[in-house]
Formats: C-alpha cells, structure tokens, sequence
C-alpha cells in the first residue's frame, strides 16, 4: 500500500484548492455579470448526532468506542471518540491517513518516531489538539481513564509495527 508522502499531501492540496478558487471565481463571475447560478445538484442537510452509545472496542481491553461520522472502510469524513482506561498502551503502529486528536479528558501520551528519544514524547491533557500525520510510527499510552475525539477520513487503516527488541 502506498503512503503519500508530505510533499504528494501538499500537492493533492493545492489541486484541491484550485478547484475551490476556480469555483468560487466562476460564481463570483456569474453574479457580476448578473447571470443566475444554479442551485447544487444534491443538497445536503447538516448532520445530528444524538446520544450514542459506547461499544467495545476489539484492539483494546476495556476501551470503548463511539462511531459519531463514517467508517473506517468507508470513504469519506470519519468522526468518533474513544473511552480509554487508566494504563491502557498501543503498541507501535501507523494509520494511512492523517489523523486530528482532540483530548476531551484525562491524559493521552504519545512516543512518535521509531526511537525512544525524550524530544518526541508528548504529553496531551484535556482541550490539547494534535495533528498526527499518516505514516507517521507511534505508540500511545493513557496513565487515567481518558476520552479523545478523532477526526480522519476514511478509508483509513492502522498497521501495528513489529517491536524492536531493547539492545
């Protein structure tokens, strides 16, 4: 599976913002010139999420999940929170799209890079907003019960790295 780099990121970007400007440049000309814009084809309507419930999650003993947007096998915005317990460890691993953390409570640690160098542990408290970039290896631990809100888009996998023994 192939893994864009920063630089692919950046260029798919920037095509994507082109697209946006020449859009918005085509309205903008169409109402100067007092032309009628039409109306998008599919409107869509905002998106309500009621309470939903927590479901265990399969990767982590005594987690749980709530799905508030997508799937991970489904195209498009992914939205959901996890419910971590105290002492809860991920083993290194990297997810193939960008991921968006938000820490609702609690702590969340994170070791990113392959080596275990004090400069690339960060420590996130509640309301801390990280960007973890997809490829990025890391291994995340929770030292109190915590709950994180996430925000990627789908599809989006998560490969677990094999553990180098300590020297």
């Amino acid at each position: 599976m192939h893994i864009p780099c920063r630089r692919e990121r950046r260029v798919r970007f920037m095509l994507e913002m082109a697209v946006v400007v020449a859009s918005l440049a085509t309205v903008f000309a169409a109402s100067v010139a007092g032309a009628q814009v039409a109306a998008p084809v599919a409107a869509r309507a905002p998106v309500v999420v009621g309470p939903k419930a927590w479901e265990p999650l399969a990767s982590l003993a005594g987690a749980s999940i709530m799905r508030l947007v997508g799937m991970p096998t489904d195209t498009g915005p992914l939205v959901y929170r996890l419910k971590l317990p105290a002492g809860a460890r991920l083993a290194p691993h990297i997810h193939s799209q960008d991921l968006y953390v938000v820490v609702l409570s609690g702590t969340h640690v994170i070791q990113y890079g392959e080596g275990n160098e004090p400069a690339k542990l960060l420590t996130l408290k509640a309301d801390a907003f990280m960007m973890l970039p997809a490829g990025e290896p890391h291994t995340e631990w929770w030292p109190e019960e915590s709950v994180v809100h996430l925000t990627s888009r789908g599809p989006i996998t998560t490969t677990f790295l094999p553990v180098k023994p300590a020297p």
